[in-house]
């Protein structure tokens, strides 16, 4: 496993510096893009990519057919302008998923480096720490992290080799 210690402080900096960025980035977005409620959330139409695809043609091809455009109150401009909007909008997504990712990736990397070196310290505490409460009370936080109670599944079954009466 690659080492991937960096200056804490320098750190901090970049971190620092990134989330004014994105505080920037959203305050662009904002009015363009506002924040709508569970209950919004539930209202709207979901598009699927290839309804979307087909709605785009039909922004093209609807000019041919202007009683239906009519009937139906179909804008045909306006819905190519939120197609825009949307094809915008995949750029800044797939930008934010990189981000994301690269987070996700760094704490991935980062707890192992610190669950390996508890673990191995834990480990060679575990004995000594009998008859050392010092160390016995250094390792209890990890000991209790690490503990889990007993599932039914494993009573039932220790119960089950008991020879019965």
């Amino acid at each position: 496993m690659e080492s991937t210690r960096v200056d804490t402080k320098k750190f901090a900096q970049a971190v620092s510096e990134a989330l004014k960025e994105l505080q920037s980035a959203e305050a662009r977005v904002a009015r363009f893009a506002p924040l709508l409620t569970p209950d919004e959330r539930r209202r709207y139409v979901k598009g699927k990519p290839d309804v979307l695809a087909a709605a785009a043609s039909l922004v093209s091809r609807s000019k041919s057919h202007p009683a239906v455009t009519a009937a139906a109150e179909f804008d045909a401009a306006a819905v190519g302008e939120d197609l825009a909007n949307l094809a915008a909008l995949e750029q800044l997504e797939a930008k934010v998923a990189e981000i994301q990712q690269r987070l996700a990736d760094a704490r991935v990397a980062w707890e192992a480096e610190v669950m390996v070196p508890a673990l191995d310290f834990y480990g060679a505490a575990r004995h000594p720490a009998r008859t050392d409460a010092e160390l016995a009370e250094t390792i209890k936080p990890l000991r209790e992290a690490l503990s889990t109670p007993r599932s039914d599944g494993r009573k039932v079954a220790a119960d089950a080799s008991k020879p019965s009466t």
